[in-house]
């Protein structure tokens, strides 16, 4: 099931790879292998990588009737499985263009949008050494310009000068009783800040209060790939695979900012990914598979391409992150909003690391699999908010905002100060048995038992919260009542106790009735646990009897 637009505008291309929900589940809820490795994005969901359709030669999606050698997920596991090279040479070339030469106009827009997309690329494989060592690579890049017009209500000419007569109606000074009328709808004054932040504020261009303008955003993204086959023997198979991927944006409207030109953000992201496979043969039916994968995931978002700083506008105080200076984010009710986004920048720096093996085993009418992983995932992340501070004006003390802030009046102040880094490390286990028995010739059934070990995340610092109403940290003695900080009582470095219940059963049944082949009867049962602690620093009871908010969801 598609996203909706508006949860796809709500998180930006931080909901990049999270275009579909499986059986009722959060976008988030996807896993995502790339080779049986690692390919999920740990910080925001969704996948990191994406190769080429050339570079791919098999593509599964396994939903609730996935065996016991698959978790993590509640929704659905997707796995990749890149072309390898062979003993003759293969490749493909490809570009695909799409303009606006034939587009028709945006109904807001004075002309037709413009429109440059590119994607290019080619991929190649073929042998080193003929029947012992195989290559394989590909290369895509994806170059876009889009435009994008928006339309806002911008203060008029006159209301800049704090001439409101065009209003409908009288200005009036609702701090008295009754409210004071201001004589012709005109200010008797405008504050000498709010006269420096006028600038923020384009003029219209379309009817009184109306400004539109179409913005061009641009998009850069290259990735590569190259993988190795070697047969060190008949009984041993080594495979390496590296994947990378460099890309940038420019978004002259933020989604988490201004909704006029003038605050654009960047983003930056350099994803890369490692894997090294063996697999031993040893027997004719019994194989071996030993793996390790790296996922190192940059992404920086949010970043600020306007500095200007709230001194140069008048202000008194000092940003509160050096990285995202910029004009404070103004909101006035009825208005369009200006300056530097409010959130931001928001830049992780994800690396995990995963370490799988397997055993299979044809045994009579068993195919019997053994298996089990350990994962270490390690995010630096850096978050801003509001730390070049956040005006909210309303129509308060008078009854139009525009006015208020001529007078210099919100009804609201935020800036965000303190140590806006974290380090969080997160470990989980799980070991599983499966085994595809052949009942009969019509008849086969799927048993298996996977267990999940996740382990609470933990901060470098000890910079996590728990929330338990009535108790006073010792930690932080001046620490608000309810707030508790890892080394209180009870109250672990992971904030709550690991959860060691996560068994996961599974039961499958494919029944041909008639024998045919034409029909085929299905069903399955499972047990499947998605490893977020998403209530780890929520309420609970108590930090030691409590479970974790482990997400769990049973499918028949």
């Amino acid at each position: 099931m598609p996203l909706t637009p508006g949860l796809k505008e709500a998180g930006s291309s931080l909901r990049l790879g999270q275009g579909y929900a499986v059986n009722g589940q959060r976008p988030e809820s996807n896993n995502f292998l790339i080779d049986g490795a690692n390919n999920f994005n740990g910080v925001d969901g969704g996948f990191v990588l994406k190769p080429p359709v050339d570079a791919i030669s098999e593509f599964r999606i396994l939903t609730h009737s996935s065996t016991a050698e698959f978790g993590n997920s509640l929704g659905s596991t997707t796995n990749i499985i890149t072309k390898s090279g062979t003993n003759n040479i293969h490749g493909a070339l490809w570009e695909f263009l799409r303009n606006d030469a034939l587009d028709s106009k945006n109904y807001f827009a004075s002309k037709v949008e413009p429109l440059k997309q590119n994607q290019f690329g080619g991929t190649i494989g073929g042998p080193i050494r003929k029947d012992k060592t195989f290559f394989s690579g590909f290369y895509e890049g994806f170059c876009n310009r889009q435009g994008e017009t928006a339309g806002s209500t911008v203060p008029s000419l006159k209301q800049r000068t704090g001439d409101f007569s065009e209003l409908p109606g009288p200005l009036l000074l609702l701090f008295t009783n009754p409210p004071t009328l201001f004589p012709n709808n005109q200010l008797p004054f405008i504050s000498p800040l709010s006269q420096n932040l006028l600038r923020l504020f384009p003029l219209p261009n379309n009817g009184l209060n109306t400004y539109t303008s179409t913005q061009v955003k641009r998009e850069d993204f290259n990735e590569y790939g190259a993988k190795l086959d070697h047969y060190l023997s008949s009984n041993d198979i080594f495979n390496f695979r590296y994947t990378i991927n460099d890309g940038t944006r420019f978004d002259p409207l933020s989604p988490a900012g201004a909704s006029v030109p003038g605050f654009p953000i960047g983003e930056n992201q350099r994803s890369q990914s490692f894997v090294a496979q063996e697999t031993h043969t040893f027997s004719p039916s019994m194989v071996g598979v030993f793996r390790f994968s790296f996922l190192r995931n940059k992404f920086l978002f949010g970043e600020r391409t306007n500095h200007t700083t709230p001194g140069s506008l008048g202000f008194q105080y000092q940003p509160s992150l050096d990285v995202a200076v910029g004009p404070p984010f103004i909101q006035v009710n009825g208005y369009t909003t200006v300056g530097g986004p409010i959130t931001g920048p928001r830049n992780t720096y994800e690396n995990a690391y995963d370490y799988s093996g397997s055993l299979s085993w044809i045994r009579g009418r068993h195919e019997l699999k053994f298996g089990g992983g350990f994962q270490h995932l390690h995010v630096n992340v850096l978050q801003g908010i509001a730390t070049n501070g956040f005006f909210v004006f309303a129509p308060f003390p008078v009854n139009d905002a525009f006015a208020s802030f001529l007078l210099g009046d919100p009804v609201f102040f935020l800036q965000g100060r303190g140590d806006f880094a974290r380090s969080i490390s997160g470990k989980s286990l799980n070991g599983y048995v499966q085994d595809s028995y052949k009942a009969s010739s019509r008849l086969t059934l799927n048993l298996g038992l996977r267990y999940e070990l996740p382990f609470p995340y933990t901060e470098a610092k000890n910079r996590q919260t728990l929330w338990i109403p009535g108790r006073q940290s010792t930690v932080f003695a001046s620490a608000p009542p309810g707030l508790l900080y890892p080394g209180d009582a009870g109250v672990p470095r992971g904030l709550i106790s690991t959860f060691k219940k996560g068994f996961a059963p599974r039961v499958g049944a494919a029944w041909d009735p008639t024998g045919s082949g034409n029909w085929l009867a299905t069903s399955a049962y499972g047990i499947f646990y998605e490893p977020y602690y998403t209530g780890q620093g929520g309420p609970l009871q108590s930090p030691i009897s409590a479970p974790p908010y482990l997400q769990t969801e049973q499918v028949s």
